[in-house]
């Protein structure tokens, strides 16, 4: 991709998150939209208190160390939701005509999709609570964080990106052939916010296979928390595995890339 293209792309993807910006904040519940959910991720993290201070601590993880694990977990979430959750609509394009109209503009489709559905406001409570668990919780256990652990850290959160929008795409895709992709979306969000909010060690060993290599989740915040709390002995098959989520990220959103292609060169419009 040439320079000046690179740059049109950036300036029409600007543009959509601007659009985005200035309707929500014309609409008057935004506030109140996004006061509730910083309510609700509040509510989630108490939960996850409450339950580990009974206990205090779960397969070797204390309190501060699930927190950021979970601020870990909700700042690629947010990230996600930033710039690429239209991953998981295709259905809603397809049975809706809308990816017709997607099809017929002079941009690549695929980057249609994402700027189309890009908002700043999607992952508002997220990125206010994702860094701020990871601060307070790397404060409290005393990390002493070193530039390898900073560049990991960037490293790991672009790749759980990548796994995220992978997977979500991958699965979204199944709508060029069945126009309906949003239950098995809804089985993936399930994972999401209700597995990876623990450690992974302290589930099956058959939860623990299937979120590490076929719905590869683990990759967005076990395996760059175990690196860095220095867990890696506690990962199965291979410590490896806590290195890997970048390349991981590259992979997932590669082979998505070519699930998408595949659906969009055998897909037929709905009529709509």
């Amino acid at each position: 991709m040439s320079q000046k293209c690179f740059s049109y792309y950036l300036k029409t993807y600007w543009l959509f998150l601007k659009i985005d910006l200035k309707a929500n904040m014309e609409y008057r519940g935004f506030v109140i939209r996004s006061a509730l959910s910083l309510i609700k991720e509040i509510i989630g993290i108490a939960l996850i208190w409450v339950i580990l201070d009974k206990f205090h601590a779960v397969k070797g993880w204390t309190i501060w160390e699930v927190v950021f694990l979970y601020g870990l977990k909700q700042l690629v979430v947010a990230i996600y939701a930033f710039f690429f959750d239209n991953a998981g609509n295709l259905d809603f394009k397809v049975i809706n005509g809308e990816l017709d109209r997607i099809l017929i503009r002079p941009l690549n489709p695929l980057f249609h999709l994402f700027a189309e559905g890009a908002s700043l406001m999607k992952g508002f409570s997220s990125i206010i609570l994702g860094p701020f668990f990871l601060v307070i919780a790397s404060y409290k256990l005393g990390l002493d964080w070193t530039v390898i652990d900073f560049l990991m850290l960037l490293l790991s959160v672009l790749g759980g990106v990548g796994v995220l929008t992978g997977v979500s795409l991958s699965f979204s895709s199944i709508a060029f052939w069945t126009m309906k992709s949003a239950f098995i979306l809804d089985f993936i969000f399930v994972f999401r916010e209700e597995f990876l909010n623990y450690p992974l060690n302290i589930y099956g060993k058959g939860i623990q296979f299937m979120l590490s290599f076929i719905l590869p989740l683990a990759f967005i915040n076990y395996f760059p928390s175990c690196f860095i709390l220095d867990k890696t002995k506690e990962v199965i098959i291979s410590p490896f595995l806590v290195y890997l989520s970048p390349l991981v990220g590259i992979l997932t959103m590669l082979g998505a890339y070519q699930i998408w292609k595949f659906g969009l060169k055998n897909y037929a419009s709905t009529g709509t």
